[in-house]
């Protein structure tokens, strides 16, 4: 299948949907897709990173983590045991200087807007060279004042993105 779709032109694909990386046969699937010279991008949560055979075969991973806080990452993925080793997978993967690395981030009003949770991820981010990626804004009330919070989030990224690189606090 992955030649005949090299064959018609396509040459990058993502695995996604569920948790792709559950799938028995994982490894054979990302050794053939390597093998036919398609760029390949995963999109996972993180917890089973360590399975990959050759992770030198990826060329991107998209790593959904909306909090490093243990409390906040249960509230809203319901796993207690996985966010320790979603980080270690994080450092393992992070080896591979050739894979795109990308934190993909939902965040949601009260959990993951914080300034120190913000702080957290793009903190991660900057000691794995991983982009930090915010990829939705929810909120059960529909009347809820999105901008305000998307004004929040960029000046809280801008503020500290150029503290780590000044080395020093800007105050927006």
């Amino acid at each position: 299948m992955v030649s005949t779709a090299k064959h018609i032109g396509i040459d990058h694909m993502l695995l996604s949907g569920g948790e792709p990386l559950t799938c028995p046969d994982i490894n054979k699937i990302i050794e053939k897709i390597h093998q036919c010279n398609v760029y390949l991008q995963i999109t996972t949560n993180g917890s089973l990173l360590n399975k990959i055979n050759n992770p030198q075969f990826i060329d991107g991973i998209n790593i959904s983590l909306h909090s490093t806080d243990l409390i906040t990452h249960k509230t809203l993925t319901g796993q207690n045991f996985a966010l320790p080793s979603i980080i270690q997978n994080i450092e393992y993967i992070s080896k591979y200087k050739s894979i795109k690395k990308k934190i993909n981030v939902v965040a949601l009003k009260s959990l993951t807007i914080s300034q120190q949770n913000l702080k957290q991820l793009l903190n991660l981010c900057i000691d794995y060279n991983a982009d930090l990626k915010i990829i939705e804004l929810l909120d059960k009330d529909p009347n809820y004042p999105y901008n305000q919070d998307l004004t929040t989030i960029i000046t809280a990224l801008v503020s500290f993105a150029v503290t780590a690189v000044l080395g020093y606090i800007v105050i927006p």
